[in-house]
């Protein structure tokens, strides 16, 4: 026999410690709606959010959920409590736009955002038994906190949607559903943990945040001033000041979608930042987020903002961070989930996948990001079969939230409307606005290597006959498109000196491990001690390395400029040497494309890749593909959009293929070799998950079968992450490669370095 609920005995949650009160629903319900109220007020739908908090647990009023909940029934049995609000909001806003958003986050705010109708089996199928459970609601209680009304949607955002395409309309209420899910998730997590902790959840203070920006933007002049004044006269530094001066005379444009194109070693890192502050000062915007492809270019960057900024003042988040090196790590993730931080340095994965995912985890800072300035630096790098969805969703994610898109890099992808493969795509938009006006003159200024293209790109040379090329040069790096390239070559090298002085880089070896060995490479440049280094790609977009010659395989036009900015990059020693070769290996699959149109190029003529310009003919040809090669546009409709399908099919990395195996590697600090011992052992925790990540190794899920059945890698039942002991196998990790060929019958040759 259920017991009847009284307003005192109605719970949201019970305390985990005797004598503690417990949490009462109609308490949770009121702070979770004044909680999402004020994150829905940057979104321009503070009232449509605030009624999702006061709907979201409606279910939890229904007698058998509150009999789960003093332990009288089992979990599972019909204890349901997210469909109850979701009936509600059909049923008393009908045809109001907020009904199917805020039904859509309410069912979704635990399992993920669903569809409304699919195949698979969405919302609209699941109507009768979320009816049943709003009439036991009732019954149980619910009834003061039904007969509230959304208001009308903020001025502006109205005014947005009456400019849009009817396409991009569509678009736009699919993204502003994933806002509402977003904010009503963060609420509800937040007064949860608040409960739990004994402390009380803050809500979203829109005026601290903006008045952080003016601050921030204050912190960074200055130090720029001072950096100037302190910097000697050259060409390159002298380029530098006026990209920084073209980037603050820039910041009072409109809020929309901007680019920045600088060349390399043009200091477009600070350049940008102080862009992106100024013009958040300017224009009342909240935070500034920072989005790069690779986890080297990441830590570099963060490191020089956090000199600059503070460290509390930035958030670094990727797989690969070292948690051991940011403080109290339990804020970190806190953080890491909210991004309620005013600065953010995060991966084209966490920042692309949280635009599109269906996950309460993942999407919950999604918030955030409105009236933010998003800055996509290294922009050519993002993945091209995904090109479409991208450039849409930010198009209309800018202009229906009030943020700014900055795409920066030194090879401007062609993101203005075009024909592909007969039909138009709308990418960002005719209104780009460019920060600097006329790069060319700043390419010519910045001119600082001698490029040699091969005599005939056909004919490839061998590593032996480049390693002897290499003995003769003591401080060259070499980029590579393979791991089993890098290894190779460093070999040959290895025969033509005499020696094993030569560095080796790639993804076979662990973050951790890679980190070390970047610190070896900058203190042999810095003390002009001779270094050879043969890596693949992974130093090639934004890693600060300065050597006075770099050889780099024949790829796309893109990766060459990108790898040409690690030669000569300050400038002092006349013009640096850049050599071209064709490798006796493919290109990873995925990028034989880009290689043909330079070939193509070569055979029309001479390349000049100190002219913008040719890039915009580069990515105009790159882009005659696919740019919706997952089909994803076909799944959005609005409300109405497949949102589990778009998330399953929009990962930058595909999880299916890849799988992270750990390497207790003897070298790692004692806190990281603990986290793996406790993940062996099944009971390791959120963090210890995070911590080993700077111990893993990406790698084809077949080779990771292959070594399971060897025996050569464990996983525990409780948490089946594979896990490589070195013990009486040290053989498999080489304190110079990393993973060895030997371990690997069936080398990842199609693997990309991400």
């Amino acid at each position: 026999m259920l017991t009847t609920n009284t307003v005192e005995t109605v719970l949201a949650h019970t305390p985990e410690t005797p004598g503690k009160k417990g949490h009462t629903l109609a308490d949770h319900l009121s702070s979770v709606a004044n909680l999402a109220a004020s994150s829905g007020a940057a979104l321009g739908i503070a009232s449509w959010v605030e009624l999702a908090g006061y709907w979201h647990d409606l279910g939890k009023f229904r007698p058998r959920f509150q009999a789960y909940l003093r332990g009288e029934v089992m979990r599972g049995d019909n204890t349901s409590h997210k469909l109850a609000g979701a009936a509600w909001a059909l049923q008393h806003l009908g045809k109001h736009p907020a009904a199917m958003p805020i039904a859509l986050a309410i069912a979704g705010h635990h399992g993920g955002l669903p569809a409304w109708s699919s195949e698979s089996g969405g919302l609209k199928s699941r109507m009768e038994a979320a009816q049943a459970e709003l009439d036991e609601a009732r019954l149980g209680g619910a009834e003061p906190f039904l007969e509230r009304h959304p208001g009308i949607i903020d001025a502006r955002v109205d005014v947005v949607m009456r400019s849009l395409s009817v396409a991009d309309s569509r678009l736009m209420l699919e993204i502003l559903t994933r806002f509402l899910f977003s904010a009503l998730v963060d609420a509800d997590w937040s007064d949860t943990s608040a409960y739990y902790a004994n402390t009380q959840a803050k809500a979203v203070d829109l005026s601290a945040e903006r008045s952080q920006m003016i601050h921030l933007d204050g912190l960074l002049s200055e130090y720029l001033r001072q950096l100037v004044a302190g910097a000697v006269s050259t060409p390159v530094n002298d380029q530098r000041v006026k990209v920084l001066h073209a980037c603050w005379a820039a910041a009072n444009r409109p809020t929309g979608i901007h680019e920045l194109t600088v060349p390399t070693g043009g200091g477009k890192t600070l350049a940008a930042m102080a862009f992106a502050l100024r013009h958040a000062a300017i224009h009342g915007l909240r935070r500034v987020v920072v989005v790069l492809p690779y986890t080297s270019i990441i830590e570099q960057n963060a490191a020089v903002y956090r000199r600059v900024f503070g460290e509390d003042a930035v958030l670094e988040h990727h797989s690969n961070l070292d948690l051991d090196q940011v403080g109290d790590s339990r804020l970190w993730k806190l953080h890491s989930e909210t991004w309620d931080v005013p600065i953010i340095v995060t991966t084209n994965v966490q920042f692309l996948e949280t635009l599109h995912t269906d996950r309460p985890s993942r999407i919950r800072k999604l918030h955030r990001l409105a009236q933010s300035v998003i800055i996509l630096d290294e922009c050519q790098a993002l993945p091209i079969d995904l090109l479409d969805v991208t450039c849409d969703t930010l198009r209309v994610f800018s202009k229906a939230f009030g943020s700014t898109i900055v795409t920066c890099t030194a090879t401007q992808p062609a993101f203005r409307p075009a024909s592909v493969l007969g039909r138009q795509h709308q990418r960002l938009g005719h209104e780009i606005s460019p920060i600097i006006t006329d790069p060319a003159p700043l390419f010519t200024a910045l001119t600082r290597v001698q490029v040699r293209w091969p005599e005939d790109a056909t004919i490839p040379t061998t590593w032996t006959s480049l390693a002897k090329e290499l003995a003769s040069e003591p401080t060259v790096l070499v980029i590579v498109h393979r791991r089993q390239d890098a290894r190779e070559a460093t070999l040959e090298v290895d025969k033509a000196t005499g020696n094993k002085e030569t560095i080796h880089l790639s993804a076979q070896m662990i973050p951790a491990h890679r980190s070390q060995v970047l610190v070896e490479i900058r203190r042999r440049l810095a003390a002009g001690e001779p270094c050879r280094v043969v890596s693949t790609n992974l130093v090639e977009a934004g890693v600060d390395l300065d050597f006075p010659v770099v050889y780099r395989c024949l790829g796309g036009l893109d990766a060459l400029a990108q790898a040409a900015g690690r030669c000569n990059r300050e400038g002092r020693s006349g013009l640096g040497q850049f050599r071209i070769f064709r490798a006796p290996s493919s290109p990873p699959k995925g990028l034989e494309t880009n290689l043909n149109i330079t070939l193509g190029y070569l055979r029309s003529g001479a390349i000049d890749l100190q002219d913008p310009a040719i890039f915009q003919r580069y990515f105009s040809d790159l882009y005659q593909q696919n740019t919706d090669g997952r089909n994803i546009g076909s799944l959005r409709d609005g409300f109405r959009s497949d949102f589990p399908e778009i998330a399953k099919r929009y990962r930058v990395i595909d999880a299916d293929q890849q799988r992270a195996v750990v390497v207790d590697w003897p070298d790692l600090n004692p806190e990281t070799r603990a986290a793996i011992a406790r993940l062996r052992s099944g009971y390791a925790e959120g963090m210890d998950l995070r911590r080993v990540q700077r111990a893993s190794v990406m790698l084809p899920v077949r080779i990771v079968q292959i070594w399971q059945a060897r025996g050569a890698v464990q996983t525990h039942s409780r948490q089946p992450i594979p896990i490589l002991s070195l013990d009486g196998q040290e053989w498999m990790y080489d304190t110079r490669f990393g993973l060895c060929g030997e371990a690997d019958p069936e080398p990842p040759t199609s693997s990309l370095i991400l």
